[in-house]
């Protein structure tokens, strides 16, 4: 409500009386405020002459002093130390000055020597006004003391030095002045009552207080402290008006007493009245003009209620009614005032039109909300209609409960934050940030969490509506989930694309580089094996040829891994030791690791025994779980491969998979990297789940390892602890399967080397391997014809068919390909004995050779004496089907 309307016409009326009747009041009142000031100001002027006079007593009563000591200082009894005389003079002069307690003399230790009272062993050395009188040598006046001579009363001294001829001290009199003759002064001034004189000692303390209050201001403690210190940081300020150590308000007067202008004050004196004493009279006139002009106001008041109730009350509840049935709907609704005034004709004419045009309004505005509830019901998309102020849900569509599972008592009265819908805190402050900057949000995504705790993705769209006076926000979420997971999947698909098309890139670079690395160590072995053949060499080079094609060998195996590992060697389940494949695994990752990487191997002897695996499957899981631990190590550590047998007496479960009883082989990978967290351990398995960055990882590596472990019947379980490292557990099911004596030497002696005299066509289109080949062959007695270009060998092999008994052929060669040739071959001459001599092929294998009609598969490179045992065989037909060796 307005300050100036009071609500009711006739509330205002008086309003409007009381701001009439108000300058006379605040005149009348400002009258009596100045006559308050003048009667303040007439009584600091009296107080302030009080503290004058007291001020000036005192300073007559310290020249009194000073002049009494000085004289008396003088004296030759004094001077001489003569103390029943000095006791005489003393107590005359107290006799005769009644503003003095007493008058005494000390010596240099402070002992007094003399008295006015009698005194026993007083000594008065720690008095402050014995020590300034020996230091200044000159009139001093002292503090606040409690007297030990004459009684232990409150008393304020003086003091003066005795000096010797030298002008050197010898002795001090001093002397307590009666404080009571301030009373005398108190009793003249005819102050009111609870006035009061006092004087305190330059700290504060209080020396004289009159008439006697020891309840609240007790002689000897110390005054008011923001009094006192308004005395010491204002002394030019001399009228203070506060509160007393007694409560009562005062108007008090201070000033200072000081022996010389230029001196500190050793004393102050002060006087106060009571406040409202002093008021008392201002105060009454004030009342009563007050009252005057109060019971006035009143009669007006009354004069003009009656008034404004036939003029204006009467007319204004008709209004009045007829607005209350507006307001309860009846917008038809009409009066006819008898006595019109024309402003209220005016105005009930208005109120007519505006129930008219109301009535209009209301039925547009039905249509309008009916058509928004059944848009806001029937709608596909979420709504929902909350409060600005709490966001407190007050409506919600069907669509908004379908999409988060809970039911309408459950949302409505609630708030989102209450629910707990929003996944991501921060995106829910996001869009009420751009509340406030923009006023609406416009298709933000962002993620929601069901009442089941399924994740999904909205589009909301939001903005501010205005509700019976209040801002509500309505907002409207698209489900867009299925359209974000399909996206999800597009990625994961191309990535997955990526990757397949990598690896086939990288499979298909290993075979070429194989083929032609084969073929150049066929003829590095070859040519070894036709040295070592030559007589009359030293020990020395035969041991260096040996080496050489020891050499040779590792590097064929090296190059089978390879292959292995490319996916581009046979892949199929045989019975093999799991420790040979350990170590040629960890062969290759010693020259792909990091040197600052120890890598380690602890093979127990009951490890080598045999599983039905897929060699590559096993190397791939190998290689997948020891580069995640390289990478876990980062910069170093310590990676360390363990093969153990384990017995599992009876059937369990570890890590969710069924066991039966019986051995297992069981390879441990464990690093010291950073360990994986409780949180993310149970999802390192999901297909497409990483840490890594996009371009670092598919999030496949793991769940490969998964399924190629239960593809070979076995478990796999993981150890970690966060920030400490990780331990991957392999478990094979041992085969039954003789173990057969493991060859020492990499190069069997060769004891035989077969010998013929048939006729061979070697066909290969590398011109080294060829003539390497023949003089293989020709040393041992064959008739050989060596030719690099496959299509001339067709061509010879058609003109000479009947001459020759065997077909060696290389299978990658330009024109015609190995198994082309051998199938046209056998077209001519079908008993034609044949053999693929190949460094690589991805287009014949082992069983394809056999669907060919060879009779038998070797891989390059050969040492000679497998090549002339295998030609020996095939000639000699002991060979049933392809052989492959290499």
């Amino acid at each position: 409500m307005s300050l100036f309307n009071l609500g009711s016409i006739r509330k205002n009326l008086a309003l409007l009386m009381c701001l009439a009747v108000l300058p006379a009041i605040a005149i009348l009142f400002y009258s009596g405020m100045e006559q308050r000031k003048s009667t303040i100001e007439a009584a600091k002027q009296d107080v302030l002459l009080i503290t004058d006079s007291m001020a000036q007593v005192q300073k007559d009563i310290a020249i009194s002093v000073h002049e009494t000591l000085s004289v008396l200082a003088l004296t030759t009894e004094i001077q001489s130390f003569d103390p029943p005389k000095i006791e005489a003079i003393i107590k005359n002069i107290l006799k005769m000055n009644s503003n003095y307690r007493n008058i005494l003399l000390a010596d240099l230790n402070g002992n007094v020597i003399a008295s006015g009272f009698t005194n026993t062993g007083v000594n008065i050395a720690d008095r402050k006004h014995f020590r300034a009188a020996l230091s200044t040598k000159d009139f001093v006046a002292g503090e606040y003391i409690i007297a030990r001579v004459g009684g232990a009363e409150p008393a304020f001294p003086f003091a003066y030095p005795v000096l010797d001829a030298t002008g050197e001290p010898k002795a001090v009199l001093t002397v307590t002045i009666n404080l009571e003759l301030f009373s005398r002064l108190y009793k003249g001034s005819y102050l009111p009552p609870e006035s009061y004189i006092a004087v305190t000692d330059h700290t504060g303390l209080r020396l004289f207080y009159f008439p006697d209050n020891s309840t609240t201001n007790p002689v000897g403690s110390t005054i008011k402290a923001s009094v006192w210190d308004n005395a010491l940081q204002n002394p030019e300020n001399r009228i203070v008006t506060s509160p007393g150590s007694d409560g009562v308000v005062r108007i008090s007067a201070f000033e200072q007493v000081a022996l010389e202008s230029d001196k500190e004050p050793y004393m102050y004196v002060w006087a106060g009245v009571p406040e409202n004493f002093i008021l008392a009279p201002a105060n009454a006139i004030l009342k009563r003009n007050l009252l005057s002009i109060l019971l006035t106001t009143t009669m007006a008041l009354f004069i003009s209620w009656g008034i404004g109730r036939k003029t204006f009350i009467t007319p204004i509840k008709q209004l009045i009614s007829m607005t209350g049935e507006i307001a309860r709907g009846n917008l038809h609704t009409r009066i006819e005032p008898t006595e019109r005034i024309d402003e209220f004709g005016q105005l009930t004419d208005s109120f007519h039109h505006m129930a008219g045009a109301l009535a209009l309004s209301q039925e547009d505005l039905q249509r309008s909300e009916e058509r928004f509830r059944l848009s806001f019901k029937t709608s596909p998309d979420a709504i929902s209609l909350s409060r600005k102020s709490d966001a407190v849900f007050i409506e919600v569509n069907d669509s908004f409960i379908k999409l988060l599972g809970y039911s309408a008592a459950e949302i409505i009265g609630v708030s989102a934050i209450d629910l707990k819908i929003w996944k991501n805190q921060s995106d829910r402050e996001k869009v009420f940030n751009d509340f406030l900057s923009k006023g609406f949000v416009d298709n933000y995504a962002t993620e929601f969490v069901t009442k089941n705790g399924v994740i999904i993705y909205g589009l909301i769209s939001a903005g501010i509506i205005v509700m019976e006076g209040e801002k509500h926000i309505l907002a409207v979420t698209r489900d867009i989930t299925e359209r974000i997971k399909s996206e999800e999947q597009r990625r994961e698909l191309e990535i997955q694309l990526r990757q397949k098309f990598k690896m086939e890139a990288v499979g298909i670079m290993a075979g070429g580089m194989a083929h032609n690395f084969n073929n150049s160590l066929a003829i590095i072995l070859g040519s070894l094996e036709m040295a070592s053949r030559k007589k009359g060499q030293s020990a020395e080079v035969e041991k260096h040829l040996n080496n050489a094609r020891t050499a040779v060998l590792r590097s064929r195996d090296l190059v089978g891994q390879l292959m292995t590992y490319s996916h581009k060697g046979p892949q199929k389940k045989v019975p093999l030791q799991l420790h040979l494949i350990v170590e040629e695994t960890v062969a290759l990752l010693r020259s792909t690791i990091p040197t600052t990487i120890q890598l380690q191997t602890n093979i127990s002897a009951n490890s080598r025994c045999f599983i039905n695996a897929d060699a590559s499957q096993i190397q791939e899981c190998l290689f997948n779980l020891s580069n995640n631990s390289v990478q876990a190590m980062e910069e170093e550590g310590k990676l360390t491969l363990t093969l153990k047998r384990v017995d599992f007496p009876q059937a369990g479960v570890l890590m969710g998979y069924e066991y039966q009883p019986g051995a297992y082989l069981r390879l441990s990978i464990e690093d010291n990297g950073c360990g994986i967290s409780a949180e993310i351990r149970d999802k390192i398995f999901d297909p497409f789940f990483t840490t890594k960055d996009l371009h670092e990882g598919t999030g496949m590596g793991l769940s490969t390892v998964q399924g190629a472990i239960e593809q070979h019947s076995g478990m796999i379980d993981v150890e970690s602890v966060a920030g400490e490292g990780c331990t991957f557990h392999l478990y094979f099911p041992i085969i039954e399967k003789k173990l057969e004596p493991a060859t020492t030497s990499p190069v069997p002696p060769e004891t035989t080397l077969y010998r013929g005299n048939e006729t061979i066509l070697y066909v290969d289109d590398e011109e080294m391997l060829v003539l390497l080949a023949k003089q293989i062959l020709t040393d041992m007695g064959y008739q050989v014809t060596p030719m690099t270009d496959s299509q001339e060998a067709f061509k010879f092999f058609t003109a000479h068919a009947e001459d020759i008994q065997l077909l060696i052929t290389d299978q990658t060669m330009p024109g015609i390909t190995g198994s082309d040739l051998i199938r046209r071959v056998k077209q001519i001459k079908p008993e034609m004995k044949t053999i693929i001599c190949t460094g690589y092929s991805s287009k014949v294998n082992e069983d394809q050779a056999r669907e060919l009609g060879a009779d038998a598969f070797l891989m390059k490179p050969l040492e000679s004496s497998k090549l002339l045992q295998i030609v020996r065989d095939v000639l000699d037909e002991k060979i049933d089907s392809p052989t492959r060796m290499g």
